[in-house]
């Protein structure tokens, strides 16, 4: 395949995803407030995780073999879904929501 063509399909598939991520963004934050029932005390770690998270990615992203990403992946959502089963669990609130 030629080169300028799988940087153009890379364009357009980078450019895709971040159209996809950014609307669908909007629409969640659209939703909440339609609701009438955002976080906002959520916003600012939201965003400094996600600057960390663009700035970690980006700095590694030649240096990581496909496999470690999915381990990485893998460990961060089973962190992220650890309180979700210890709730469902124990049917107790973690202690540090109201």
């Amino acid at each position: 395949m030629d080169l300028g063509i799988l940087i153009g399909l890379l364009v357009v598939a980078f450019s895709v995803g971040v159209y996809g991520s950014f609307s669908g963004g909007i629409a969640s934050v659209s939703g909440h407030i339609v609701a009438r029932n955002p976080e906002w005390s959520f916003l600012s770690v939201i965003i400094i995780g996600s600057v960390v998270g663009c700035r970690i990615g980006a700095k590694n992203a030649g240096r990581l073999s496909a496999r470690t990403v999915l381990a990485l992946l893998a460990a961060g959502l089973a962190v992220a879904g650890l309180p979700f089963l210890v709730r469902g669990v124990t049917r107790a609130r973690p202690p540090w929501s109201s």
